[in-house]
């Protein structure tokens, strides 16, 4: 996917599907207890942090500007910390 959404240079929609069919295994996993399907559903959970990557890419490239490395070490620094958040609200 980040291959792919690199040499379209589009990178919304990818993290879009990424991020439904994240969303579609987290369904699939709660709505059965079939082992089968719950283990198909775990590959489909891990398409979010595809998702993740591609948005933390098209950031790096969206900067621009004279301080262009502190605005992207700030902007990934950001982006680092609030995706960890959920994992802290979890635990």
């Amino acid at each position: 996917m980040s291959r792919r959404s690199d040499r379209s240079g589009e990178r919304f929609g990818h993290i879009t599907i990424s991020l439904i069919v994240g969303i579609l295994g987290f369904l699939m996993a709660m709505a059965t207890m079939n082992t089968a399907v719950r283990y198909i559903a775990m590959f489909f959970m891990t398409q979010i942090y595809t998702g993740f990557i591609i948005f933390t890419a098209w950031v790096s490239n969206s900067t621009s500007g004279p301080s262009k490395s502190s605005k992207q070490a700030v902007s990934l620094a950001f982006i680092s910390a609030f995706s960890t958040l959920g994992h802290v609200v979890g635990s």
